[in-house]
């Protein structure tokens, strides 16, 4: 074999691949697609968060308060004592929802110490206000509303 004997160059293959799928797809598919699944994905969420019932709804359901004593789209409930065979929740249901609304013992202090004479009385916990009077011929009124 002579120095001068050339060797052969190996063949390169000069085929282009053809382009993939995604290389096809225009740029601004690219990004449109993934932002409306996250549109999508958001009204979902937020349709499932609105058909959670507000803590006054849970405790009147869990307490079997009529769903009469709701308002404001969940955001109300008012608890109106019956007295002496009147019209009215019973005090063990104001005090169910109490307890599932998690008020504080100072709040079921003053609600238990108001007198006819004391008027209005409002009580914030949480995200809750409450406002109660109390008169012996009416028993005890409690508004919740909820923030």
């Amino acid at each position: 074999m002579s120095d001068e004997q050339a060797i052969p160059a190996p063949e390169v293959e000069t085929e282009v691949p053809a382009p993939s799928f995604w290389s096809k797809v225009p740029l601004w598919v690219k990004f449109a697609v993934p932002a409306g699944l996250v549109v999508v994905l958001v009204g979902v969420w937020i349709a499932i968060a609105a058909n959670q019932p507000t803590k006054l709804e849970a405790a009147a359901e869990k307490c079997e308060i009529s769903a009469l004593a709701i308002g404001d789209e969940g955001k109300t409930l008012i608890l109106d004592m019956k007295v002496d065979g009147g019209s009215g929740l019973p005090i063990e249901d104001v005090v169910c929802a109490l307890a599932e609304l998690n008020v504080s013992d100072a709040v079921l202090s003053q609600m238990d110490s108001t007198r006819a004479l004391d008027g209005k009385q409002t009580a914030e916990w949480d995200d809750i206000t409450a406002t109660w009077t109390y008169h012996p011929d009416e028993g005890l009124d409690v508004i919740l509303v909820q923030k």
